[in-house]
């Protein structure tokens, strides 16, 4: 009785277990199955999703990215003849004898810093161009419901360093430095691109030339205050090579940055958006995994959320 017992505990009624990769093998053939009863269903939606995807892809706005190659300019000059227990006295004036370096990175660091592309956006008036949905040319003021709705510089600065403005140092090859836009106008992105480099150029410049003026004065200062021949002597070396960095600062337009390629606005048709072809592709690929997902989705439900009696209405 117990080993009669054992073997019906043990046994499946039919008296014999399928082996597990006979399960898994009538799992796939039954997912099969599945599938190809509700092809039509998959069908229809990546029918639907290939024409929502083509209705975008002609509907977008076109968007143009402009760019222009610069190359760090090399502003070599003479270290002054300074010994080296008079070297306080060059620091004292704010002078560098060692290798100047950090440069290109200040300069990248001011072209997108909220000063200068404030700045930038205030003087050109771009806000009206920025947030242009927001804007009423005709009555040439903001449509907006409430004041506080209005955009301010700071959200056009916002707007202008992550949706516009990109630039980049090819630090390992060429070392040159790609600065792009992207906007809805490719003529307006060639402008802005090319009078960014401008403005970046004559901003350091004029401040560099005062820097220079400052250390000049206080050098003079420092003439006149000593008699020591050996230190004067010192203090006009400093001078001269101030004097020299100043002379170059005048005369040198493109201080930081020299346009190797200078932005040009691109052909009509030369977009940057997704092309059509690959926006049909994605939607049709989204469109079956989707479709495979919602026939998936209602055989689970059948299976484990309905009646037996349910399930038979309904297939």
């Amino acid at each position: 009785m117990t080993e009669q017992n054992s073997y019906q505990h043990y046994h499946h009624p039919s008296g014999y277990y399928p082996m597990p990769h006979e399960e898994d093998e009538i799992d796939l053939i039954e997912l099969i199955r599945v599938i190809w009863d509700k092809k039509w269903f998959i069908v229809g939606i990546t029918f639907l999703l290939i024409v929502a995807g083509g209705v975008y892809g002609i509907l977008q706005p076109p968007i143009y990215e402009v760019e222009t190659l610069l190359a760090p300019t090399q502003r070599e000059q003479k270290s002054p003849n300074v010994p080296g227990g008079l070297g306080g006295l060059a620091s004292m004036a704010g002078v560098n004898l060692g290798s100047g370096g950090g440069e290109l990175n200040e300069a990248l660091a001011t072209l997108k810093s909220r000063k200068f592309l404030t700045s930038f956006i205030e003087d050109k008036d771009l806000l009206p161009i920025l947030f242009s949905e927001k804007w009423d040319s005709e009555a040439g003021e903001w449509d907006v419901p409430e004041k506080v709705q209005i955009p301010s510089l700071t959200d056009g600065y916002k707007s202008f360093k992550k949706n516009i403005l990109s630039a980049s140092h090819d630090k390992e090859e060429t070392g040159l430095v790609t600065l792009s836009t992207t906007w809805k106008n490719g003529t307006q992105a060639a402008q802005w691109a090319n009078e960014l480099v401008d403005r970046l150029n004559r901003k350091i410049r004029e401040e560099e030339i005062e820097r220079l003026n400052r250390k000049v004065a206080f050098l003079r200062q420092q003439v006149d205050q000593t008699n020591i021949s050996g230190v004067r002597q010192a203090l006009f070396s400093i001078m001269e090579n101030q004097l020299q960095s100043k002379t170059i600062a005048k005369t040198q337009k493109q201080y930081v940055f020299r346009v190797i390629d200078p932005a040009v606005p691109p052909e009509e048709d030369d977009t940057a958006n997704t092309s059509l072809k690959l926006i049909l592709a994605l939607s049709g690929v989204m469109g079956v995994f989707i479709g495979i997902f919602g026939v998936f989705l209602r055989q689970f439900i059948r299976n484990n959320f309905l009646d037996p009696k349910e399930n038979e209405e309904n297939s």
